[in-house]
């Protein structure tokens, strides 16, 4: 008979099996070793550092609490699950039952965050179920059953909850947070605000991965750098590695397109950093981040680091703002950007992100990406665009400098690098006597302005402003010919009510009108008046102008509608007929308009025909009446009075009835 499992290895083969059936072999450190050593080593489940994370949290939580309880891992007890539960998260727990609680009486706090303990509580239920595979226990032996994973008490907690519900960071804040970065941790801080990028993923991209066509661009996701990681090798081993191409997930591996402002940041850091000036040769293999200390190593903490500091300056760190604020928030505040910008379908949203489309076989299997990248290109051209309105460029001008270590590269080369970032605007040098560097105090002086106004400028990006540390504090300034620009700009800028006495109009009409033409309405810095610039205020007075004449010619359905004494859907009807000429404009209120003159035409016509009887039970409005005779509303109510004109009673409005207008006007021909 054949053997159709000769293929599979001797029972001896198995150097595990042998050990688990000692008793010795079945505490729960040895257990939970044999597990990671099946699962993740031979298995290859995961990759070697999450293996190396597990081993960690079984050292750390796992074996210190039940190993010195426990002789075996059959022994492990509900009570003693829920109390070493209660010991992670901090909560004080006196023990009642007799060795129900392992030992110790009241349990002292630790206070780990909800996400660390769940993370404890999956890694026991993995042991415990390689241990009921393994018949070490019986099957349905399960001590955590009903367990979840606690939070702890904010008396205890090491991570202090945060005081209030986080938000992203708007493209001004991140702009002022550049201002005290130098070049390669701004390049750093936009890959992740713009285009979404992980830490790692944006320390892992290389020149090669930026892929320019001139009036576009594509960035290719497909590796991870800033850190050592612990990869494993075709051959099985493990090896320790600075930049690898395993990602986080599957769906991480991506294209972009590149928004137009990032495009132009990214040619100038490729052409500073990585383009020899002498021969114009660029090195595609480079990191695009480079390393400070070494071409393509490290960089992740060095940019936590200043990124903390830059967000505590500019008063964004976790303290002011009451959630934790990392890098990580940067590819939150784009990813909620994408997310409420409208047109942007949600497969697209998640794909950009690096996410899967969706959870369903369709989503992880058969959707692949656009051949075109024709949705990521919509995604682009809606953030280039929020990129323009909110701060117009990525290059932020700052006046710290890239240092490199003695022995990097790129340290012969730093004077060629600076001038290049230089040229771009990207830095600044030092103020001159001509063109002093200028404080609050200063800028309020040269514009008239509060220093509280002249602060707030600065701090929300009216200002190409940068930042210097003086006497160990980060201090804004701004250049003098930039004071003086902004002066002249709005020396020739023209106050909103002013305009409106000229025109002859009301204040808020015409402020409803700037907002309509979406002209960008600002405050004046004393008297907080809003102004606008020469040709705003051109494009008010020709729209303005505009609205004069409709109503001069024409007036609105509801109007014409009052005046025929006809119900507005009447008028309606009368337009499809014909009989009354819709007018082509409207105002601010979006209403319909007819024509005044074909109004009056229907006015006549209703007044010069039709029989005694007909005419019997009309009336009409006295502002029709006005309108239509010429005579004021002091001459009609006096041919009222006289009894020459009929008023009919008890209506809220004067009208008056069509026989006696009609015998007034035949004795007056």
């Amino acid at each position: 008979m054949t053997n159709h499992f000769a293929w599979l290895p001797e029972r001896d083969s198995f150097a595990f099996e042998s050990s688990i059936t000692k008793a010795s072999a079945t505490d729960i450190a040895t257990v939970g070793e044999l597990w990671v050593a099946t699962a993740y080593d031979d298995l290859r489940r995961a990759g070697p550092d999450r293996a190396t994370q597990v081993r960690w949290i079984l050292s750390r939580y796992v074996n210190p609490w039940f190993g010195p309880q426990t002789s075996t891992i059959g022994e492990v007890t509900y009570f003693m699950v829920h109390a070493w539960l209660m010991r992670l998260a901090g909560r004080p727990l006196v023990d009642t039952r007799a060795g129900g609680l392992g030992s110790g009486g009241v349990v002292q706090p630790v206070g780990l965050s909800q996400s660390v303990i769940a993370d404890a509580l999956w890694t026991l239920r993995g042991v415990l179920g390689f241990a009921r595979a393994t018949g070490i226990v019986p099957p349905g032996f399960d001590p955590t059953e009903g367990l979840v994973a606690p939070a702890p008490d904010p008396a205890h907690a090491r991570t202090k909850p945060p005081s209030c519900a986080p938000r992203p960071l708007s493209m001004g804040e991140c702009a002022r947070i550049a201002s005290h970065l130098h070049p390669v941790h701004q390049l750093a801080l936009w890959l992740q605000r713009v285009m979404g990028l992980r830490i790692s993923e944006a320390f892992g991209v290389l020149v090669d991965d930026v892929i320019d066509y001139g009036d576009t661009g594509l960035l290719q996701v497909r590796g991870q750098g800033g850190r050592s990681f612990r990869v494993r090798e075709p051959d099985g081993e493990v090896a320790t590695v600075w930049h690898t191409e395993q990602l986080k997930t599957a769906a991480a591996h991506r294209a972009l397109v590149i928004p137009g402002r990032m495009l132009e940041l990214l040619r100038v850091a490729i052409d500073a950093f990585h383009t020899d000036p002498d021969t114009g040769d660029t090195h595609v293999d480079a990191r695009l981040i480079p390393g400070l200390r070494a071409a393509d190593q490290g960089g992740q903490l060095a940019f936590r680091q200043a990124f903390a500091r830059a967000a505590g300056a500019e008063g964004l760190s976790s303290s002011d703002l009451g959630f934790r604020v990392t890098p990580h928030l940067l590819r939150k505040s784009i990813a909620t950007d994408i997310a409420w910008h409208a047109g942007i379908a949600d497969t697209v949203r998640r794909c950009f992100m690096g996410h899967r489309a969706a959870d369903d076989v369709y989503g992880r299997v058969y959707t692949l990406d656009h051949p075109e990248l024709a949705p990521m290109a919509d995604v682009a051209a809606a953030i280039d665009a929020m990129i323009e309105e909110a701060i117009g460029t990525l290059l932020v001008p700052t006046a710290q400098r890239v240092h490199w270590a003695h022995t990097h590269p790129n340290w012969q080369r730093g004077e060629d690098m600076r001038r290049a970032v230089d040229a771009a605007g990207w830095t600044l040098e030092p103020g001159t006597d001509q063109d002093p560097l200028c404080d609050a105090s200063r800028v309020a002086t040269e514009l008239g302005s509060a220093p509280t106004t002249a602060r707030r400028w600065m701090r929300e990006g009216t200002f190409s402003c940068f930042t210097t540390v003086e006497h160990g504090r980060p201090r804004r300034r701004v250049r003098l010919s930039e004071v003086w620009s902004l002066r002249d700009r709005r020396a020739e800028r023209i106050l909103l009510p002013e305009l409106a006495i000229e025109l002859g109009a009301r204040y808020h009409e015409l402020y409803q009108e700037a907002r309509r033409l979406g002209l960008r309405l600002e405050q004046h810095s004393t008297s907080r008046l809003f102004d606008i610039s020469p040709d705003e205020a051109q494009q008010l007075r020709k729209e303005h102008e505009r609205v004069r004449c409709l109503h001069a010619r024409a007036i609105k359905v509801s109007s014409a509608a009052r005046e025929l004494n006809r119900a507005v859907s009447t008028v309606g009807l009368m337009i499809k007929r014909g009989e009354l000429a819709l007018d082509p404009e409207t105002d601010g209120s979006g209403a319909r308009f007819v024509t005044s003159n074909s109004v009056e035409a229907v006015l006549t016509a209703m007044w010069g025909t039709g029989s005694a009887s007909h005419v019997e039970g009309v009336t009409l409005p006295l502002a029709a009446v006005i309108r239509f005779t010429g005579r004021s509303r002091t001459e009609l109510m006096d041919l009222v009075h006289a009894g020459t004109l009929e008023q009919v009673p008890g209506r809220q409005r004067c009208e008056l009835t069509m026989a006696s207008l009609k015998s007034w006007l035949a004795s007056t021909a």
